[in-house]
């Protein structure tokens, strides 16, 4: 429940995936947990996402493309 994402969100969901098999929190209510420990540039980008809550992994995979297209944008302002 106390981890949050310090690097990418795939290492992030890797590792709440590993304790998850331990814990055994539902989908949907682990997703009220995540989306409380993620970045909250993450957090915020996925508020236009409340309807895939109900769909774990395709609510998973757009929270995956947001952190990839934040890191390009970010990457992209450095060159």
């Amino acid at each position: 429940m106390e981890l949050r994402q310090t690097s990418t969100i795939q290492y992030y969901l890797t590792e709440v995936d590993i304790l998850n098999s331990y814990a055994a929190i539902p989908d949907r209510q682990l997703i009220n947990i995540l989306i409380n420990r993620i970045n909250h540039k993450l957090r915020e980008a996925m508020a236009h996402y409340e309807h895939l809550r109900s769909t774990p992994a395709a609510w998973r995979d757009r929270l995956i493309k947001m952190h990839i297209t934040s890191t390009e944008f970010r990457s992209r302002d450095k060159d």
